[in-house]
């Protein structure tokens, strides 16, 4: 029983993906490399983006678990992706130079808020903040939906096995 559960959590574990957006090259770079360099064991899958439509088109896409999003892209400010794609469930994280963008941040319920230049030990903790945070929710609805399996069954152990059975299927016992 403890291999399969290890098991599990090592699958979630590495199923994570992080979608990056920041319009300079170099900046989502270097998270995106920082990302690698620390985080390799959590995260399956970094794609980096650098406008508002790239982002969305990524978002409709593939099922992040974590945006890293600058606010302020040119013309545009990321918060334009929210009113364009349905609620997600990713946690976020704004990586910005401007401290203006914070209540709205907050509004959009971002995990954090990391001014540039980036701090590598905030940028650190606050990654591993959001990767905690998406493993309990991914354990806690695992655990939901086996109770729902569970609903109007019987467990039954065997002496090599253990068995759900649905109680509509049980003549007798």
């Amino acid at each position: 029983m403890k291999f399969w559960l290890l098991l599990f959590y090592h699958l979630l574990m590495f199923n994570m993906k992080v979608l990056v957006l920041d319009d300079d090259y170099k900046i989502s770079n270097m998270i995106k490399s920082l990302l690698e360099k620390y985080f390799s064991k959590s995260i399956k899958q970094i794609d980096t983006v650098s406008n508002v439509d790239e982002a969305v088109t990524a978002i409709n896409t593939e099922n992040y678990q974590l945006y890293l999003f600058d606010i302020h892209l040119g013309n545009e400010t990321s918060f334009e992706i929210f009113n364009q794609i349905e609620k997600s469930k990713a946690k976020l994280i704004f990586i910005t130079g401007h401290e203006k963008y914070a209540i709205n941040a907050i509004k959009h319920q971002a995990m954090d808020y990391i001014l540039k230049p980036i701090n590598i030990s905030e940028f650190k903790i606050s990654v591993e903040k959001a990767l905690e945070s998406i493993l309990k929710e991914k354990k806690l609805g695992s655990v939901n939906e086996f109770t729902v399996k569970q609903q109007n069954s019987l467990i039954l152990k065997a002496i090599e096995s253990i068995k759900m059975v649905k109680l509509n299927e049980v003549l007798y016992l």
